[in-house]
This record gives structure tokens, sequence and C-alpha cells, in this order.
């Protein structure tokens, strides 16, 4: 765990010297799923076995051990702001990138598992996600 944890925080420095060439901060979670943070005032940092990384408009919290991957892009999102629902109370919902419903269901596994690969805006009860289905 001590290694795994030095490799990130030396592969997360050497990140920040190229960090202002992009525009998104991709962090991929073991189930292909994908956290999209603005690379804008990005602030990255290690606790209790979590990544926690925070933008200037976000933050997310990821145990390292559902951590895949992390890289910066500067493709990825289209900075949908603002999404509104169309449906009952507490179903998930999904958007696509340019903010025209999808689809919905009553959790965010079966909406997840309806959903063909791309990139999505979905919203639940209690948090807005974007997020990539391979």
């Amino acid at each position: 765990m001590k290694k795994l944890l030095l490799s990130l925080i030396l592969t997360a420095a050497g990140l920040t010297a190229h960090a202002a060439d992009y525009t998104y901060f991709v962090i991929r979670h073991q189930d292909g799923t994908a956290t999209i943070l603005s690379a804008s005032r990005l602030h990255i940092t290690f606790s209790d076995g979590n990544l926690i990384a925070s933008s200037s408009t976000v933050s997310a919290t990821l145990a390292l051990s559902d951590l895949s991957a992390m890289y910066f892009s500067n493709d990825g999102t289209t900075g949908i702001e603002g999404v509104t629902t169309d449906s009952a109370s507490g179903e998930t919902t999904a958007y696509d990138t340019a903010g025209r419903f999808v689809a919905c269901a009553t959790s965010l596994t079966a909406l997840k598992q309806t959903l063909r690969p791309g990139l999505y805006v979905i919203r639940t009860k209690t948090e807005t996600l974007k997020t990539l289905i391979r």
C-alpha cells in the first residue's frame, strides 16, 4: 500500500509540471467509469487510503483500491451546468453531452446497464455525476 501511495504521489508530482497544458483531470475507476474534473485550480491529496481531488468547481474522493488510472486530458466534458430532470423524484436520469435526456431508471446500477458506451451526465436524488460508460 505504501509503494502504491508513493508511486501515485510521484506520478501526480510529475504530471503537475504539465497540467497547465490540459483542460481536464480524469480519474478512472476499477468498474470502468470515470470522474472528470477541471484542471483549473486542481488540488490532489492522499489521506487514509483515499485520493482527494478538488478543482475550482467540484471535488471527488476515491478509495485508492478503486483507482484504475488517472491522467490529464483536453477532451472529456462539455462543461454542462445545472441539468434538470424530467422524471419523478427519486429516479436516476442520464443526459448526453448536449444536455438531452437519454434514459431513466430506479437506481444508478440499473441505469448504467441500459446505457450504450459514451459520456453521460447522470443525476441521482443526491448528486450529479459525469460518467464514461465503456
